[in-house]
């Protein structure tokens, strides 16, 4: 399979790109391609583009020989809002989220977090929740990168303005079947608990704020189980895999 690299910037036919030093240390000794490879670069703004790598210790290089037109970003636009989970659990919710199309990603401080971040290292975890999707979309295909917001309260993002259908995970609501759900302009937006899930006056919050309470069966879904298999479902419903 050819290497994806993501990069930022803008991409044209035979252009030489010089490569920054993080992704010149994961072409030498991650991949441990040679010269003359061949890797597929894409900015997020359309299409990807064929590159042939110059590689040497410390220098790389690619210069452009193709575009391709190709754009694989889902047919609906999944806007997550997910309570901040442990270490592990975020990774993996990121991750899986990006693999399945979510448009954008909003990491949520709620009363009942088991992770709280201090403000003074909110940047820093910003970066490494970045570059786990940047990675997984790199991976997975994709021709763009999921928007990642800064993280934020639940009050503030649920109050703010959305005009398509929001949806709140609640697993004590009333069995709303998704063929009742009026999906407006293609977009979702999905509010996620976390471990200990919500306390009742942000899920009172929520629904005065037009969030339509909806559960997944009979049972209890783990905070990172809850938002990949709702993902999955209206992806089923109304997007890719429909």
């Amino acid at each position: 399979m050819t290497p994806r690299i993501y990069l930022p910037i803008l991409l044209s036919n035979n252009k030489k790109i010089d490569l920054p030093i993080d992704i010149i240390h994961y072409l030498n000794h991650v991949l441990r391609l040679k010269n003359g490879h061949l890797i597929t670069l894409f900015n997020g703004l359309g299409g990807e583009y064929k590159a042939i790598v110059e590689l040497s210790k410390k220098k790389a290089s690619a210069t452009i020989t193709e575009y391709i037109d190709r754009d694989n970003r889902s047919k609906i636009e999944i806007h997550l809002g997910q309570a901040i989970s442990r270490s592990d659990r975020m990774d993996l919710t990121l991750m899986k989220a990006t693999e399945l199309g979510v448009y954008s990603v909003s990491p949520l401080q709620t009363s009942k977090c088991l992770t709280k971040i201090k403000s003074n290292k909110i940047d820093k975890k910003h970066l490494h929740w970045e570059k786990i999707l940047i990675s997984a979309a790199e991976q997975s295909g994709r021709t763009d990168v999921p928007v990642l917001n800064h993280a934020q309260s639940l009050e503030n993002w649920v109050q703010s303005a959305f005009d398509g259908c929001s949806i709140i995970m609640c697993p004590h609501s009333e069995n709303i079947h998704f063929n009742q759900l009026s999906i407006s302009n293609n977009k979702i937006r999905l509010l996620i608990g976390p471990e200990s899930g919500f306390d009742d006056g942000e899920v009172e919050l929520a629904k005065k704020n037009h969030f339509i309470p909806i559960k997944l069966g009979n049972r209890i879904l783990r905070t990172e189980t809850a938002a990949l298999a709702m993902i999955s479902v209206l992806q089923s419903q109304f997007g890719d895999f429909k």
